[in-house]
């Protein structure tokens, strides 16, 4: 039930977080918000971490599992803050959850047995995914045209890369407190900035609209905590519940963007309900 729980609050969070990363990457750029939300996020996991302390069990294996989840969660914020500056917020988030289903994959490939029930139900999930994404592009409430190719293609190598950093997050999330899973990335990514720095590149002055990237970043970093919580009891359930963000993501920008829903992404929809319910059934 830890899982469910805690993979609902990180559908929550990242279908937030899409809705502000979108407005910033297509107000700024996607580097300005990758930058201000490795900033933000830093400010927030270094005191969260010092807190916690130094974990005892921080051997190799911890930190190397840090480290990759700290790699793959920036490139993966990179590309898919590409794609919602190029494509539709229903449609990218949809193809960055399934994520969850890959992780899911990963994790069963490495050991992990959920039920054949469960199983069922992850599959269910992920079709509704599918059919979420399926839907036509449409233009936004500012009637810019966008192409679905680059959005796409973009989302896709970002879940593939998140999918790695979730089932790495989940390995340290076993040995560190679950503040420390955000710290690396956070870490990186700012280290990534400063060395950019003697090469002209600058983030911009904080203000409007960054306050959204500056949003972005806080949302992150509790998506990430709570995602290594849940990931205690089980990294497939947890990584695939979470992945219906991309559901609540669609609605979302129905009502904020004027992206319309057809009824492929409606059923999609209804399909990623049915599959969580399933799965908090027998969690």
């Amino acid at each position: 039930m830890t899982s469910l729980l805690f993979g609902l609050a990180v559908a929550v969070i990242w279908a937030s977080s899409a809705m502000t990363a979108s407005r910033s990457s297509r107000s700024v750029g996607t580097l300005p918000t990758l930058s201000w939300v490795m900033i933000v996020g830093i400010t927030i996991t270094v005191p969260l971490a010092a807190i916690a302390g130094r974990p005892e069990n921080l051997d190799g294996a911890a930190i190397g599992w840090l480290t990759l989840a700290g790699v793959m969660n920036v490139a993966g914020l990179g590309l898919s803050y590409a794609a919602f500056a190029k494509g539709h917020v229903g449609v990218v988030a949809a193809l960055v959850s399934t994520e969850g289903a890959l992780a899911a994959v990963i994790s069963v490939a490495a050991g992990e047995r959920p039920g054949w029930l469960t199983l069922a139900a992850l599959a269910v999930v992920t079709g509704g995914v599918v059919l979420v994404a399926a839907g036509p592009g449409t233009p936004g409430r500012d009637g810019t045209p966008r192409s679905r190719r680059p959005a796409i293609l973009l989302a896709l190598a970002a879940a593939a890369v998140f999918a790695v950093n979730l089932f790495a997050a989940g390995k340290a999330a076993d040995a560190v407190p679950a503040t420390w899973v955000a710290l690396p990335t956070r870490l990186i990514g700012v280290a990534l900035l400063l060395s950019a720095l003697p090469f002209g590149f600058r983030p911009g002055r904080f203000g409007r609209p960054l306050y959204w990237a500056g949003a972005t970043g806080v949302l992150e970093v509790a998506g990430l905590i709570c995602f290594a919580y849940g990931a205690r009891d089980s990294i497939a359930v947890t990584s695939v519940v979470a992945s219906q963000f991309s559901a609540l993501a669609a609605v979302l920008a129905f009502f904020l963007y004027r992206e319309r829903l057809v009824k492929r992404q409606v059923f999609g929809i209804a399909a990623i309900a049915l599959g969580v319910g399933v799965v908090a059934g027998v969690a």
